[in-house]
């Protein structure tokens, strides 16, 4: 039941039906006490005429004894107080009091109005008897019609009150049964007339809480039952539109979420409305936490917050701006786009974050990549023109100097060709342009080949090339070609920066269900801050030195994406005057033997 129209109801028509019962016992009460004491007077009227026809005495006479012994007999027979006065106001004799005791009548208003109209009544407190009377008076006339004096009759008003007051009490009490019954009427039709009320107000309740599929049940055919169908309706069309807008709701957050891009909301207050996953990784929050709390509270970049701040008083509705900041380790550049949401005044604004933090990488790494390849390229050739020009100013005719120049001129060009298959190699590798065939390898096989291919260039700078001793072997799914490249660059890069009278050593053996291959030497090493670079295109540590001893700078870097074509990854363990120790690690997908001792 709805409590509050219920009882709004029932005390408006509790109080119209009280307030009509109420009225209605007054003004009742009213005209029967009205209609009390004109039977009253009635009765005082029919008594006085019996009694004035009873009376016949002569008022001139003095005989008290006579006169009182006729009221009194007249009293007991009416049960009423009888008084018989003069028409000079003179007590003749009384009922209730000596005659001689009471004072003059004249001016008593029953008698006046007796006096001209031959009868008169009047209600007053009566000294004689000390209590409120209704008094009736008679005029007595002689044949010839001269009034000689009065008969009054009276009765206390203490009897007529006490009639006229139960009659109120005995109508008031038929009131309060009437009322109590009209209440308890009121209760029981304001609650069958509201039941459908309630009922539609609990449904709206339901449907307003999400149960679309809610129904009103109501049979009635008035006005309430219309309002029910109609009521059914409105549910089955919401309940309709809104499985359509849960699609497309599902739809855009399919679509919100699966984006790359950051998006979020906040409404005029800078509270989040709505945002993505995207937009959480980027600046570090969770949505389904963040949703409803303070932007302000969840992000702490101030260029964001004034980003916020900014596209809600912007005129045109729309600012793109680029913030900078770190993540933890890392550096974000974020494009940002703000954008007002739809309404007057403005709702919120919807912000779209792009992550081109890649993109800057890769153009850093474009420039860099630029710079180091025209360096790379402007040394040898700026040689080869030089020694050319030189040969062409005379020194073609000094046979001496002649065949040294020729002789740098192709060093500069073998050098100038190495680079350039080089890049043309990894540029091949990171567009997986490079036909690989994955078989079972043999890695002693492809070590002994490496070692045997590199041992002249060992033996011409006294290095010792060492590889552990082959018991079992361990076979590796992989490239043979692919492999045997990664392998060569390693020991070419070891024999390189490992001085005379050194050792590069190849082992590997088999960790759980990885194949590690590691190529240590004990050369001039790698210090600790290039370790994070030394993979990278063209990076040396020592460019001067490393260009004296003929390297483009890409092998590592080679190594590096055909290792990580092969599903591998490559890592440094190194320190200056320590040597280097490059790893590579291969899952094994299928292996036979069992992992190799490692030779001493």
């Amino acid at each position: 039941m709805s409590p509050r129209l219920f009882w709004k109801l029932f005390l408006i028509f509790s109080a119209l039906q009280l307030a009509t019962v109420i009225a209605f016992v007054v003004l009742v009460s009213k005209w029967q006490a009205q209609q009390t004491y004109a039977q009253k007077e009635k009765r005082l009227s029919d008594a006085a005429s019996i009694v004035r026809g009873h009376v016949d005495v002569d008022f001139e006479s003095d005989i008290r004894d006579e006169h009182q012994q006729l009221v009194d007999q007249l009293a007991e027979e009416t049960d009423m107080r009888v008084t018989l006065v003069k028409t000079n106001g003179v007590v003749l004799a009384d009922s209730e009091k000596a005659a001689e005791l009471m004072e003059n009548h004249k001016d008593r208003a029953e008698l006046v109005l007796a006096a001209t109209e031959g009868f008169g009544s009047s209600q007053r407190f009566s000294n004689t008897v000390k209590m409120s009377m209704l008094y009736y008076a008679a005029r007595i006339e002689n044949s010839v019609g001269v009034p000689k004096g009065y008969v009054r009759v009276a009765v206390p008003l203490a009897e007529v009150e006490a009639e006229v007051t139960e009659i109120e009490r005995t109508m008031w009490l038929v009131a309060l049964g009437v009322s109590l019954c009209g209440l308890l009427l009121n209760y029981v039709v304001i609650g069958r007339a509201l039941r459908p009320v309630d009922t539609l107000t609990l449904a709206a309740n339901a449907m307003a809480a999400g149960e679309y599929q809610e129904r009103v049940a109501v049979e009635s055919r008035d006005e309430l039952g219309a309002l029910a169908q109609s009521f059914n309706r409105m549910g089955g069309e919401i309940e309709a539109r809104e499985g359509q807008m849960r699609e497309v709701v599902d739809r855009m957050s399919a679509v919100l979420g699966g984006m790359i891009e950051g998006v979020f909301a906040v409404d005029d207050e800078q509270r989040i409305l709505f945002a993505n996953e995207a937009a959480g990784k980027l600046l570090n929050f969770r949505p389904e936490v963040a949703q409803g709390k303070k932007f302000s509270s969840i992000i702490e970049n101030e260029t964001l917050r004034r980003v916020a701040r900014d596209t809600i008083k912007e005129p045109g509705g729309k600012l793109i701006r680029q913030v900078e900041f770190k993540n933890g380790p890392t550096e974000i550049v974020l494009a940002v786009n703000g954008a007002k949401l739809p309404g007057e005044p403005c709702p919120g604004i919807v912000v779209v974050l792009h992550d081109v933090s890649e993109l800057r990488r890769l153009e850093r790494l474009r420039q860099e990549f630029v710079a180091n390849v025209s360096h790379e390229l402007k040394t040898p050739l700026s040689a080869i023109i030089a020694y050319a020009e030189t040969l062409r100013h005379g020194a073609m005719r000094d046979p001496e100097h002649s065949e040294l120049f020729i002789q740098r001129i192709e060093e500069q060009a073998s050098r100038l060709a190495e680079l350039i298959q080089d890049m043309l190699q990894l540029a091949r590798i990171e567009a997986s342009q490079v036909p690989y065939e994955i078989s079972i390898v043999e890695i002693g096989d492809v070590v002994s080949a490496c070692l045997a291919a590199h041992e002249t260039n060992a033996e011409q700078k006294g290095i010792k090339l060492v590889s552990q001793k082959k018991l079992r072997d361990i076979c590796l799914p992989a490239d043979e070609e692919a492999l045997r490249q990664i392998l060569n660059n390693l020991v070419t890069n070891a024999i390189k920066y490992t001085p005379k009278g050194g050792r590069v050593k190849i082992n590997w053996r088999l960790e759980g269900s990885e194949i590690a291959i590691r190529v240590r030497d004990n050369g001039i090493g790698i210090p600790e801050e290039h370790h994070h670079r030394i993979f990278e295109r063209f990076y040396r540590v020592d460019k001067a030195r490393s260009r004296e001893m003929g390297g483009t700078g890409l092998g590592l870097a080679i190594v590096k994406h055909l290792t990580q074509m092969l599903g591998g990854t490559v890592a440094l363990q190194s320190a200056p005057g320590e040597g280097s120790t490059f790893e590579v690690r291969f899952p094994l997908a299928e292996k036979s033997g069992i992992p190799a001792e490692i030779a001493s």
